[in-house]
């Protein structure tokens, strides 16, 4: 399954890119020409996540969530400057639930380490406070 992940946040990034690099000065303003931002792909590929990891979740075992979860919550990190996929890695942390819940203590509180260092308090959007607190019962 990890693959599968990390396939579909490639093409997404690579879609991304794309659509910056064909932005034109005004796109999306005053309603006028298509704004990046509003593209199909976002939707997609969010769609296309929740829909593997609802396939999948329950049957993951704790080693194999864990290196999904490791993969998705790194994501954004190395993308912050590319705000049009940046927000979009970010929310869709809040599709990992049910995978957290096949985390054991131990590898959980990897996790909770990590995030917590990664994503510091004064920056938390309410999706990454949900992820601390999922992560937070598993340990």
């Amino acid at each position: 399954m990890l693959e599968q992940v990390r396939q579909l946040y490639q093409d997404y990034l690579i879609r991304c890119a794309k659509l910056e690099r064909e932005r034109q000065p005004g796109d999306g303003l005053l309603g006028m020409g298509s704004s990046p931002d509003k593209d199909p792909c976002h939707d997609a590929f969010s769609e296309s996540l929740a829909q593997l990891l609802s396939e999948d979740a329950q049957s993951a075992s704790s080693g194999e969530a864990f290196r999904i979860l490791e993969y998705m919550f790194q994501a954004p990190l190395g993308h912050r400057d590319e705000q049009l996929a940046y927000w979009m890695l970010l929310a869709v942390h809040g599709l990992t639930m049910n995978l957290i819940g096949c985390l054991d203590s131990r590898d959980a509180a990897k996790l909770l380490a990590h995030y917590r260092e990664d994503y510091p308090r004064f920056e938390r959007l309410p999706v990454q406070k949900k992820v601390l607190a999922a992560l937070k019962i598993r340990i």
